[in-house]
């Protein structure tokens, strides 16, 4: 199904609530419809994602596998804001967060 807008992309959600959508690198979205009372596997996209063809991270299959400490977690947070921060439009460069961490 090819969705080139988000307006077409709410109408079919009206319509199909349940789905699984996937964006590729060049921007194509993949969509599959579940159908209501399916037993459709919550895991399905991380298992597939994950998978030796094309994430090979198969450490990462299970999530409960993948949780974190708290200072593992402070630190790739860190991490993400310093690597994304070119991009943030909203709070100006500062770091406020922390503050209100410690509230």
């Amino acid at each position: 199904m090819d969705v080139k807008t988000d307006e077409e992309l709410d109408q079919l959600l009206d319509k199909h609530p349940n789905f699984l959508s996937i964006e590729l690198a060049d921007g194509q979205r993949l969509f599959h419809f579940i159908k209501a009372n399916s037993n459709f596997p919550l895991q399905f996209a991380r298992e597939v994602l994950t998978s030796v063809d094309l994430l090979d991270l198969p450490r990462r299959v299970h999530w409960k596998d993948v949780k974190l400490t708290p200072d593992e977690e402070a630190a790739l947070t860190k991490k993400v804001r310093s690597q994304f921060s070119k991009f943030d439009t909203v709070s100006g460069g500062d770091d406020n967060d922390e503050e209100e961490d410690e509230e």
